[in-house]
């Protein structure tokens, strides 16, 4: 069995190619185009696969128009790869908005995987989609349903020539939307369960990376990296324990995350998941999960929550003009936190319209702020976000009131939390001081927090740093802590 990574901008280039191949924990590249430098790849000693391959085109296997729309394509695959190589593609990803019928696709890919076989003479797998939430009680979303049905998944296998990716992220997300709408707790292992019998046989390799859950509740497939940060990477460890043992004609593992980091900064990331995975894969067996948290320095640490920046704290003149400087010190704080691999929590503080969110005060008055939907309510635009951040509302001053925080970082296994934002003398250090009284070690970010009260801000600081033994650092001291 061979590990692959996702090809990424820059991975040719020193140093980060020079990191790859001295690894020596990676076999190569997944490819989804066509339009790289395959001689240069070749000459690193990489191999590559191709998934997906005319992912540009909006197609898949299920579209009737497939192998005409993607003849160019398939005819540079015959010439890139050799009669032993497996060809991925996916199936009811782009265009299922315009079948009707889950026999539409059935029919559709069965006869397209059959021609495929005949043109390109190579090993043909396919990749089945992801059955959101948001495809609940949507025109779609039986369809969705059906074709995600472990029978049916089944039925294409035994009627076309053909294997199949196992996407971990996808089951895990198949089974959490088929669980909603059944009601049927503990579904989402169930569903697993159901895959792996039905269609063991026939994985030929497997995606893993992690997925999130967005603002609504819901799960996205974010490809994020694996690590304890993320509570959901729990039900993804388990998944690929059991797919493991039970896939007798594995041949492939790819780590199919994505990064906006930097080449070297990303392939250090690869390099530490893939080490991960051979430890425990060729040297460690059986116990993936636990191996996998006790290998990974950052696992079980470090988070940084970042504590209302929204455009409502800075809606007079003077406190817009703090706005620029210190966005600049908590972008840098993200940037150290994302290139570690460490989660970073924006909590934003959002009340609902009927008033069930209101507090005390708010009710007395009859007004509120910061409700939902609105400009005052949004994060303003100059702190980066990532698709890997995790995004969390409060109705509170604490971030730890009534949000599931602390459970979140608990089951994360976090044990410091880095806090920055505003204001200092209210939510920053309320949270701080819940933070530290919830067992967690804190550490304010001095120069990534705000408050217009200058006076009750030193007071606030004072007590966290006498009272609660907290911490207050630089930017610079924090990456050391961070890093180190």
């Amino acid at each position: 069995m061979e590990i692959f990574i996702p090809f990424f901008e820059g991975a040719l280039v020193p140093p980060a190619i020079k990191m790859l191949k001295d690894s020596g924990v990676i076999a190569g590249f997944e490819l989804c185009d066509l339009t790289g430098d395959l001689s240069a790849i070749k000459e690193t000693g990489f191999s590559y696969r191709f998934h997906n391959p005319q992912k540009n085109l909006m197609v898949d296997l299920s579209d009737e128009d497939f192998i005409n729309l993607t003849e160019p394509v398939l005819a540079k695959l015959k010439e890139y790869t050799e009669p032993s190589d497996a060809i991925s593609f996916h199936l009811g990803f782009t265009r299922i908005h315009q079948q009707r019928s889950a026999a539409g696709i059935y029919k559709n890919s069965v006869n397209n995987i059959a021609i495929l076989n005949r043109i390109l003479k190579r090993r043909i797998l396919f990749e089945m989609p992801s059955y959101f939430q948001k495809h609940i009680n949507t025109q779609m979303g039986d369809v969705f349903n059906q074709i995600t049905e472990t029978r049916f998944i089944r039925d294409i296998l035994d009627a076309a020539d053909c294997g199949m990716i196992l996407d971990l992220s996808h089951v895990f997300i198949t089974g959490a939307t088929k669980e909603k709408v059944s009601g049927k707790k503990g579904y989402t292992a169930e569903y697993c369960e159901e895959l792996l019998s039905q269609c063991s046989a026939k994985i030929e390799q497997i995606h893993i990376n992690a997925p999130c859950i967005n603002l609504k509740g819901e799960y996205e497939d974010t490809h994020g990296f694996l690590n304890g940060a993320n509570p959901l990477n729990n039900e993804i460890f388990v998944m690929f324990e059991k797919a493991l043992r039970q896939s007798t004609d594995l041949s492939a593992v790819t780590l199919e995350m994505a990064s906006e980091q930097q080449a070297d900064v990303l392939a250090g990331l690869f390099i530490k998941q893939a080490r991960q995975l051979y430890n425990t894969l060729w040297e460690k067996q059986p116990s993936f999960r636990s191996e996998f948290i006790a290998l990974d320095k950052y696992i079980a640490r470090d988070a940084l929550i970042i504590i209302d920046m929204q455009n409502y704290f800075f809606r007079d003149k003077k406190r817009a003009k703090k706005i620029e400087p210190l966005a600049e010190k908590i972008n840098e704080l993200i940037d150290i936190f994302d290139e570690a691999g460490l989660p970073v929590y924006h909590i934003l503080t959002v009340h609902k319209r009927d008033k069930s969110s209101w507090d005390l005060q708010m009710l007395k008055n009859g007004k509120a702020a910061l409700l939902e939907d609105t400009e005052q309510a949004r994060e303003i635009e100059d702190i980066r976000t990532s698709g890997r951040h995790f995004f969390i509302t409060k109705t509170r001053h604490s971030a730890f009131i009534r949000t599931g925080l602390e459970d979140r970082l608990k089951q994360a296994g976090i044990t410091r939390t880095i806090i920055c934002g505003v204001y200092t003398h209210g939510c920053v250090g309320r949270t701080a001081i819940d933070a530290k009284e919830l067992d967690f070690d804190v550490i304010i970010a001095k120069q990534a927090i705000y408050s217009h009260r200058k006076r009750l801000a030193r007071i606030m600081l004072s007590q966290l740093n006498k009272a609660y033994d907290i911490e207050i650092l630089t930017n610079s001291d924090i990456r050391e802590r961070v890093s180190g």
